[in-house]
């Protein structure tokens, strides 16, 4: 497969390239449309959550509790969120380029302007998984490992509604389709997997 463990993937919409994170091997893969891996590179420590937006890759670098923005192809461009991101899970970045963080470390999400000063944080659930921006409305969904469920915010931190995820832990990533109407939100614990869907 040529990876160990991947705990975070995206894909770039209009070619087809696949970006992986191998987050034991301490890295990321690259492959092209058709899987062929193209390149890997390190300098990160246990990368989780990516996004792949505009011709750039945003890494949740959990380990080193910062963001990574690099070109498809690995050269780097900037670092986000040093001494505010802390362990940084999964991210999302929506139409003005802002950074949406669940930031575990610290039970909440954080948001940093495109050039990585905050914008904002608020509290969430106890350990949050992975974010998922919703231009649409706009609203924010998180993922709470602790507690077994999924919470909508307004983009002020309000909390909207939520639903239990109970039976289908633990929890690896959320997201929500381009018009808004269906959130998906995968699992995986032993042989159990799936992706649970919700529509509006």
């Amino acid at each position: 497969s040529g990876w160990s463990t991947a705990n975070g993937i995206t894909v770039d919409p209009v070619s087809g390239e696949i970006w992986i994170a191998d987050t034991n091997a301490n890295r990321i893969v690259h492959l092209d449309a058709t899987g062929v891996m193209r390149e890997t590179w390190g300098g990160v420590i246990l990368p989780r959550g990516l996004e792949f937006v505009r011709g750039e890759l945003y890494v949740a670098d959990y380990g080193g509790n910062k963001v990574q923005v690099y070109t498809g192809k690995g050269m780097p461009l900037r670092t986000l969120g040093l001494g505010q991101a802390s362990l940084p899970r999964g991210l999302d970045v929506d139409k003005d380029g802002n950074v949406w963080v669940a930031n575990s470390g610290k039970n909440e999400v954080l948001v940093l302007r495109p050039q990585g000063t905050k914008l904002q944080a608020f509290a969430t659930c106890a350990t949050p998984a992975d974010v998922a921006f919703d231009d649409n409305i706009p609203r924010v969904y998180v993922l709470c490992e602790s507690g077994d469920r999924w919470n909508a915010y307004r983009t002020d931190g309000t909390l909207l509604f939520g639903a239990s995820t109970a039976g289908s832990t633990p929890h690896n990533g959320i997201d929500v389709s381009p018009d808004g109407k269906i959130l998906y939100v995968a699992f995986a614990h032993g042989a159990s997997r799936g992706i649970q869907i919700y529509r509006y």
